[in-house]
């Protein structure tokens, strides 16, 4: 597909490189995507509708909700470190789109948050004992994960995968079953 050579930066990567590895011709490319920047929010877009997929089919409403959580939070992180450049690039490098990477951005932060949000209601319906949650709490939430994920994809040396993936399950738990 139109994936990049991951070998690189994200913002190394030009219109040339993009083109040979699709193997479609520039004119195709246009066609398609107004400019590099708009190729790289398509690829950031289509890959947060994948991990919210991966999260959604994790989240057997079935299970209790402990186990829901530890199933969409491990395999989101399996999702997400599973290609660390790209996932590098969709964290940091989607700032470099100065504006409309910041729009894009904030919609995937609300996505994440909506789908959270449906998750636990719809786990309440089924008799979880969560408190409803409102958006500002659950935002939050997804701030602090999608931190942690940018933690990782630093390589920062004072947490590892395991750590954060057991900070992210705590962290949803927590919010969801405190009484405040």
């Amino acid at each position: 597909g139109a994936t990049t050579d991951l070998e690189r930066r994200t913002s190394e990567i030009v219109v040339a490189d993009v083109v040979k590895r699709a193997r479609v011709s520039r004119r195709t490319f246009y066609e398609e995507f107004a400019d590099r920047g708009d190729c790289f929010l398509a690829l950031c877009n289509r890959s947060s509708e994948i991990s919210r997929k991966v999260i959604d089919a994790a989240a057997d409403p079935t299970l209790p909700w402990e186990e829901q959580v530890n199933r969409a939070v491990g395999h989101y992180f399996g999702f997400m470190t599973a290609e660390p450049r790209l996932t590098h690039s969709l964290l940091f490098e989607i700032h470099a789109l100065g504006e409309r990477g910041l729009v894009s951005h904030r919609e995937t932060h609300h996505a994440f948050t909506e789908q959270m949000l449906e998750l636990a209601e719809r786990s309440r319906e089924n008799g979880a004992e969560i408190r409803a949650l409102d958006y500002p709490i659950t935002a939050a939430a997804v701030g602090a994960i999608y931190q942690l994920m940018q933690m990782i994809a630093e390589d920062e040396p004072r947490i590892t995968v395991a750590q954060a993936r057991s900070a992210a399950i705590e962290l949803v738990l927590d919010v969801t079953t405190s009484r405040r």
